[in-house]
């Protein structure tokens, strides 16, 4: 019988039927036994050959068959469209029968098979065939046409019947058909009928020319005999050509001629057509009966199984069509229809209805119990037993092995067995869709083996084969595995309670029963339901396997083969064959997933080929070819059938070897451990415990294996090895087809169970490989319990095998877990070794401590840094510092909470401080050694020697413990590491923290920085660094200076001591100066000069002062901005006379604050002398709208009067020195001496370095411009009161409650006694600021003296007119004397004797003057030269105007010009010259030209108004 070649057709076999009397009258005689199954897969058609005509078409017949593409129309259902339909033709019995016994007695006629009152229990045709060989119209008149009218009576279809009682007969409805055989050729002459049996009409000679005349008459004949009249009456009658040499060595014999083919295809519509009109008639007969049924159900005497053998008729109709859906979906129905009455069997029907359904138990498993029963009274222990009992699931899918329709016709099959054969049923139909033919061996009852048989025996399944490459539907194999698992799952609980059922109802029914254990019963039972589900499960795997899946997993399955010589052979006592329990007789061997070695994990995998889902790229391993649809589907389901197969080893394994197999082994371990854990006497002997411990309990019995029917588990069960190894190949087998399923979450559970089965079996290191991989999956999903059972067992590997830093890294992580889980839970933390919350416990072997970790951590060369938070909380630090009493160190407490189980010795503790001041960032570290630390809340304190005075908040907590580093960090996370964080990369964020004050003690070192008092604009500038040693008796020290503006240099190499209290020993370090010896309550200033790359107004520096005394080493921080700017600014102007030069110092304030001068001095040289201005006891308040301006007048000496010789030059630099305060310092001097006297009658002197800043910085906040300016010219200083300086948030924040209060108070009364603060007489007062400006005397050559005088008689006491009157004339005289005396003398020039020619030009105002005369010339003068010319000047306004100004500047003369022209140097163009012009600003008044005038007022006049009479002029 050939397999289906698709889904959409079922290929049925060709049987020609031999006519010979050796053919049997049964159907089922044709055919093996193995092959009845498909006998519903294809239609019977049965022919009726008296004339043995079947033999000569038999050839071509076969030829065209199957039938194909037949289209069914239904009025209830669309078309259904059949591709190929496979017909077995069967020849008629009656006529067998007749002519193997002899004819039929005259008048009988022939005996016809009785209808069984249920339809569809038997198999009829759809189409019966006459088969008819006539030569010509005589002798079918004479003989033949009688044969066939009583063959048509006696085969009349029921649809062509009156009666009414031929209703019934459409479950077998058939059509009949009459096809008339012509021999071949007279040339071929094969088949011809004989000479003897050719009638007379054939023998006499015809002159027709059509050879074939005569048979068209027959032909003719017959269909007017037997077709209808009526327009829709059907042809029944066909005639087909015999072809010539049948059987010849030349092939299959050809038709001579088209008409032959005409009538061939003729011939198979017409059996199309009938065939489906026939299949027509029963579909709707058996719709129109299940239809009555389903009405009937709720009625009394219902029987479900009579219903059941009318629907399946139906279903095996469809099925015989090749509509293979429409038969699966009866199928389905009728499942769907039992499962609700086995389910409704325990509720309201009474007990009568249930045992009329079905049985109450099967023979089988009775029977299976039975056996296993006795054979387990003669055996005690495991070893011993050897079983000898059928494989109950081997041959599930087998429907031949049981009469099951006959069991149902009965009402006596089992719902066991019910449900069995419906899901054989279904299986069978899913297999044919997906193109998989199913090859039966068929055992009766599951084949038996005993002891050590060949493990193959146990095989009663069924093999199946593709009908091609590569076209298995994978979506239906799919299908498949789920149905089978919810029937595994749901028939399981059947069977079980099936045999429970059937030992009940033996036990009542034979005697001597009362002695069987309910404890055995119950242990049997289990063992015969956990084999059947292990046989049933291999037995769908093997019918679900397919090429194109193996494809895939063959790959996965070899990345985890330990190597590649590894084979199925290597297994011991048969485990390996629980990959390949499938014999395959007569098949080649397909690539099964199911393939793998026993010892999977001998060697470690290796990266690459490590069978994690997260490292395994599936992808890459499956070819692209080989990908089919539904391959995910199916390795899914597949493998939740291998789930079924594990699950069944694994309760076996639990209840014969107290082992499951992975993960829930480790609680079982763990529990054997602690029963093992008793109590042994002391005095008893070594031989007397091991017996003690050996003897087991009490009325306890061994396991029995009675019952386990299966070979592969019993192989399994014989030891923990076996298990183990058993166990971890199905769980191979799970892992791989989750793989290709996409399940990577059940994949990665399979993974966990391998590396579990691994660490029991004390492989460390290939279970070390597995867990490192599967921790961060579950860390990823949240499965924390999962997580931490993964990372525990983890980290006992590694410690097995030496890797002490990973052990350290992992154990650490577990310890955080688990406090993590306890949290969660609300647990307290206890002293005890870490348990994962919620899952299986470890074994005490397992588990690890925190002084384990430790004691491991030390040998490692690097610390491993941790979260702090994983493993303490609560950690905070004291906000009040606590100042040592004998030096100049302080300490905070640090308080937390350790969740840790155990005390440990924390080797270093340290905690780093921020400074949250945005002008000058600070960190600083405390640190505390050698510390115990408990769990639950501890206090330690901290302590640092080095003082930076600041608000802090706190950002890194670190405990040091062995090489383990817990980090505690506030700061967020930067890019880097994970433990690298930024000091400052979230400034905004410090404000929100809780702030800690940090102030120096009152007696301690103290350093400040500022600008130098001196300053000198010729030199660099410098840093004054104070360091006042208070009660501290240093013995050595050194001063960093770190600059914090960009482009600043200090230069440290260059620093000087102020005064001499102290020596300064290195400094060739770069921003270091070293110094020894500073005794207690000495200043030392120490002077360092720097520069700036650029104009800043202000530099920030920091300094730290390290210094060491006999209590130790110490550090006292500070930074300062300090401005660069100085708070003066100074102009000069300068103007020459003949005889002295007057420069004009203007002193002004820089920025906003008033300047004191208390002194301005210049100083002169050889050449030059000046005259001071100011005293040193005069003093000027310098104000922004107020500057100060000073004149000094500056002398040629009797040196700089005489000519220098040829070496010598002219010292024209000279200095101004300018003494000054700062009015902002002085008020600020004053306060500080004030509040300084005040503390000291106070008990709060101790905190005058914290409360002395505080105030000085809020005075300078608050001084603004105005004030500055009030304060001085009344010298007092408005202090503000208590609430304007915000003492709470800048320092009583940052004292205990108690002290804050108190000192609350004394400050406000302070603030009331002190509103303003007079800084006049300040004793102290502040320093003197010095700075030095150089200057150089103007380089000039020539001076011009300039004088107007008038020409007339009216000029006033100073030579010029009082006045002038407008329209008269004002002749002036313009006089200009030449003078060289401040060219220095130098008549090395060569143009002291020699005449200069300059250009002259008056300029005046056209709207005030218009000058007559010469307004421009030149002149040439000698030294001390003078030269006059004389203008008019005409006033054309009044009122006081200005003279005219005159510049003069050198004129080269012509012949200079020229010489210029042609090279030669000239000494005038390069003459500087200055003007003392003395009429600068002078006016002269200018009045009408009018004496006096008389105006006549008449308002009464005739001319009214008024008018001038006389005017007089001057």
């Amino acid at each position: 019988m050939e397999p289906p070649s698709s889904s959409s057709h079922v290929t049925g076999t060709y049987l020609p039927c031999d006519p010979s009397p050796a053919i049997k009258a049964s159907n089922y005689d044709l055919f093996p036994q193995q092959t009845r199954e498909a006998d519903f897969s294809s239609t019977t058609v049965e022919y009726t050959d008296p004339s043995g005509t079947y033999p000569s078409l038999s050839s071509e017949l076969h030829h065209r068959l199957p039938l194909r593409h037949l289209h069914w129309k239904s009025a209830s259902r669309p078309v259904r469209t059949i591709d190929s339909l496979h017909v077995t033709l069967i020849a008629d019995q009656n006529l067998l029968d007749a002519n193997h016994n002899g004819p039929v007695p005259k008048g009988e006629s022939p005996r016809k098979e009785r209808r069984h009152q249920i339809p569809g229990l038997r198999q009829t045709p759809y189409l019966k065939i006459y088969l008819l060989q006539c030569g010509d119209v005589d002798t079918y008149r004479a003989d033949t046409r009688k044969l066939l009218r009583d063959w048509v009576k006696d085969h009349t279809p029921p649809s062509q019947s009156s009666t009414s009682l031929n209703k019934q007969e459409n479950h077998d409805a058939f059509e009949w058909l009459i096809v008339h055989v012509l021999p071949a050729s007279a040339e071929g002459g094969a088949s011809r009928p004989s000479s003897g049996a050719r009638t007379e009409s054939e023998k006499r000679p015809t002159s027709s020319r059509w050879p074939s005349r005569s048979s068209s008459s027959v032909i003719e004949k017959i269909r007017a005999d037997f077709n209808g009249t009526s327009k829709n009456a059907v042809d029944r009658v066909a005639q087909v050509q015999v072809a010539e040499h049948p059987g010849g060595d030349s092939g299959r014999p050809q038709l001579r001629s088209q008409d032959d083919k005409n009538g061939w295809e003729d011939l198979i519509a017409k059996m199309k057509s009938l065939i489906l009109a026939s299949f027509d008639l029963r579909v709707n007969q058996y719709e129109e009966d299940i239809g009555e049924k389903e009405l009937q159900r709720n009625l009394p005497g219902w029987n479900f199984n009579t219903f059941f053998v009318l629907k399946e008729g139906l279903a095996r109709g469809f099925e015989s069509v090749g509509l293979t859906e429409d038969a699966l979906i009866g199928y389905h129905e009728l499942a769907a229809s039992l499962n609700a009455i086995v389910d409704g069997q325990g509720g309201g029907d009474t007990a009568e209805q249930q045992q009329a359904l079905f049985n109450e138990h099967t023979d089988d498993l009775i029977e299976a119990y039975k056996q296993a029963e006795r054979r387990s009274k003669n055996t005690k222990t495991l070893g011993q037993e050897k079983p000898l009992v059928g494989d109950l699931g081997a041959c599930i899918l087998n429907t031949d092995r049981k009469p099951f329709r006959d069991l149902i016709l009965a009402n006596k099959i089992s719902s066991y067995d019910f449900q069995s054969y419906i899901f054989a049923r279904q299986v069978s139909l899913l297999l044919r869709l997906a193109d998989v033919g199913v090859h039966t061996q068929l055992p009766t009852s599951g084949a038996v083996f005993e002891g050590d048989d060949d493990p193959q025996s146990d095989v009663g399944t069924e093999s199946l084969k593709s009908s091609g490459k590569h076209r298995e539907d994978l979506i239906i194999l799919a299908e498949v595995a789920q149905r089978a698992s919810d029937f595994i799952n749901s028939v399981a609980t059947t069977v079980r309670n099936d045999i429970k059922s059937g030992i009940h109802q033996s036990g009542d029914s034979q005697n001597g029963n009362e002695g069987f254990s309910h404890i055995v019963h119950e242990e049997i039972v289990e063992n015969l339901v956990a084999s059947w589900v292990f046989s049933t499960s291999k037995c769908i795997l093997e019918a679900t396997s397919a090429n194109s899946l193996s494809a895939q997993l063959d790959p996965i399955l070899r990345q985890l083969k330990s190597s590649t010589e590894s084979s199925i052979e290597d297994n011991e006592d048969g485990v390996g064959s629980i990959m390949n329990t499938v014999h395959r007789q007569g098949l080649p061997d397909r690539t099964s997933s199911l393939k793998a070695p026993a010892s999977l994990m001998s060697q470690p995998p290796t990266r690459q080929s490590f069978p994690s889902v997260i490292s395994l790229d599936a992808v890459r391993l499956l070819p692209p070819a080989t990908s089919h649809p539904g391959t995910q589907e199916l390795a899914s389901q597949r493998g939740d059938l291998l789930a079924l197969t594990r699950r069944a080893c694994s309760g076996l394994g639990l209840q014969h070897l107290n082992r499951q197999g992975g993960l829930a082994d480790v609680g079982l371990v763990s529990r054997a451990e602690a029963e093992a854990m008793r109590e042994v006497k002391l005095e008893s002997t070594t031989e007397q415990e091991e017996k003690q411990l050996e003897a087991p309990p009490v009325n306890t019995r061994a396991p029995t294996t009675a019952g386990i029917c299966n070979k592969t588990l019993f192989s399994a069960l014989q030891s923990k090895q076996d298990f183990y190894q058993a166990f971890e190949g199905l769980t191979v087998s799970m892992l791989a087809s989750y793989v290709v399923g996409g399940r990577m979450k059940a994949a990665e559970a399979m993974t966990l169970d391998l590396a579990v089965t691994r660490f029991l079996l004390e492989d460390y290191e290939v279970a070390a490989s597995y867990f490192r991989q599967l921790a961060p999956f579950y860390a990823k999903d949240e499965w924390s319990d999962l997580e931490l059972l993964t990372l525990n067992l983890y980290a006992q590997c590694l410690h097995c095998v030496g890797r002490d830093e990973d052990y350290v890294r992992i154990g650490l992580k577990v310890l955080a877990k688990a406090i993590r889980n306890r949290a969660a839970s609300g647990q307290q933390p206890q002293v005890s070794s870490i348990e994962p919350a919620n899952a299986c416990q470890l074994p005490q072997s397992a588990m690890g401590s925190l002084s384990g970790i430790l004691s491991a951590s030390r040998p490692l060369k690097e610390h491993i840094p941790l979260r702090m938070d994983d493993y303490f909380d609560r950690i905070d630090i004291g906000v009040h510092v606590r100042h040592s009493p004998k030096d100049d160190g302080f300490q905070f407490p640090l308080f937390l909470r350790s969740l840790l189980p155990e005390t440990f010795l924390a080797d270093s503790v340290r905690v780093q401080i921020l400074s949250v001041a945005e002008e000058h960032r600070s960190e600083l570290w405390l640190h505390a050694d050698g510390r115990n630390i408990e769990p639950g809340t501890s206090e330690i304190w901290l302590r640092s020697n080095t003082m930076f005075p600041a608000w802090y908040v706190l950002n890194q907590v670190t405990i040091l413990a062995g090489n383990i580093l817990f980090i505690h960090s506030l700061s967020p996370p930067s890019d880097g590491p994970s433990f690298a964080r930024s000091r400052y990369s979230a400034l905004p964020e410090l404000a929100n923290r809780r702030r800690l004050l940090l102030w120096p003690q009152s007696r301690s070192l103290e350093a400040r920085l500022s600008q130098s008092e001196t300053v000198h604009l010729e030199r660099p500038k410098s840093l004054v660094v104070s360091i006042s040693s208070g009660w501290n008796d240093i013995i050595h020290g050194r001063l960093s200076l770190r600059a914090a503006s960009a482009g600043l240099r200090l230069h440290t190499a260059q620093a000087e001591i102020r005064n001499g209290k102290v020596a300064l020993t290195d400094k060739s370090q770069p921003g270091s100066i070293s110094f020894r010896q500073l005794h207690p309550d000495i200043t030392a200033d120490i002077i360092v000069p720097y520069s700036l790359e650029s104009d800043l107004k202000e530099i920030v520096v920091r300094a730290e002062v390290t210094y060491a005394t006999e209590q130790g080493e110490f550090v006292y921080a500070c930074g300062s901005k300090i401005s660069t700017i100085l708070p003066i600014t100074i102009n000069v102007r300068d103007a020459f006379k003949k005889g002295a030069l007057f420069s004009t110092f203007t002193v002004g304030t820089a920025e906003s604050i008033p300047v004191r001068v208390l002194k301005c001095t210049v100083e002169g040289n050889e050449d030059f002398s000046a005259t001071s201005q100011i005293p040193d006891r005069s003093e000027h308040d310098v104000f922004i709208p107020q500057p100060l301006s000073l004149v000094s007048r500056i002398q040629r000496t009797s040196r700089g009067k005489l000519d220098l010789a040829a070496s010598e030059t002219v010292q024209r630099k000279m200095f101004l020195h300018v003494e000054y305060r700062c009015l902002n310092q002085e008020m600020l001097v004053a306060a500080e001496s004030i509040f300084s006297k005040a503390l000291a009658a106070t008990p709060w002197q101790k905190l005058c370095r914290l409360l002395m800043p505080a105030l000085l910085t809020t005075l300078r906040r608050r001084f603004s411009t105005q004030q500055l300016e009030v304060a001085g010219l009344v010298h007092v200083l408005d202090v503000g009161t208590f609430d304007d300086h915000d003492w709470r948030s800048s320092v009583l924040a940052g004292l205990p409650p108690d002290l804050g209060e108190e000192l609350s108070r004394w400050l406000r009364e302070w603030h009331d006694d002190h509103p303003t603060i007079s800084f006049k007489d300040v004793d102290p007062p502040s320093p003197r600021q010095h700075v030095t400006v150089p200057f150089e005397v103007p380089y000039v050559q020539i001076l011009h003296t300039i004088r107007m005088h008038p020409l007339h008689h009216r000029a006033g006491l100073r030579g010029l007119p009082d006045y002038v009157a407008i329209g008269s004339a004002l002749p002036l005289r313009v006089v200009i004397r030449h003078t060289r005396q401040w060219w220095g003398g130098d008549i090395r020039s060569g143009n002291d004797g020699n005449a200069l020619v300059f250009q002259y030009e008056v300029h005046a105002l056209p709207d005030d003057w218009i000058i007559g005369g010469q307004k421009k010339g030149h002149f040439s003068a000698q030294a001390d030269e003078t030269f006059s010319f004389a203008i008019l000047l005409l006033p054309q306004r009044t009122g006081h105007l200005m003279f005219p100004s005159l510049d003069i500047h050198p004129s080269p003369p012509p012949g200079i010009l020229q010489a210029a022209d042609v090279g030669h140097d000239s000494a005038e163009s390069s003459v500087s010259c200055e003007m003392d012009y003395q009429q600068q600003c002078e006016t002269v008044q200018v009045v009408s030209d009018l004496m006096s005038t008389t105006v006549s007022i008449d308002p009464g006049g005739t001319v009214g108004g008024a008018w001038v009479v006389e005017s007089k002029s001057r």
